[in-house]
């Protein structure tokens, strides 16, 4: 009888490299002894969590509220920049408006 698994460390099984995370299915001797070993835990089907979105206009973190202050002064972003980068910029776009 085949057992439904779900691997929580990466591993080698027949010919197969498992991953942590993969849900795969295996014979009931091999699954018991994954188990046993701590490398697999049986796969139990649940219904994703459902997530509200959060309400509009809500500013989430301060890093949000740079990105609307930048949108506002009309400065093209660059996703590499760091916080206080971000601010220093706003300020200067700011300054020459």
């Amino acid at each position: 009888m085949k057992k439904r698994l779900t691997a929580i460390k990466s591993f080698r099984y027949s010919t197969r490299a498992i991953r942590a995370g993969d849900v795969f299915d295996i014979g009931a001797r091999d699954a018991k002894v994954l188990i046993a070993l701590g490398r697999a835990v049986r796969y139990a089907e649940r219904e994703p969590a459902v997530v509200p979105p959060p309400p509009a206009g809500l500013v989430v973190t301060p890093r949000d509220a740079l990105l609307e202050r930048a949108k506002s002064v009309g400065l093209t972003l660059d996703k590499r920049w760091s916080d206080a980068t971000l601010a220093k910029r706003i300020e200067e776009a700011e300054a020459a408006s």
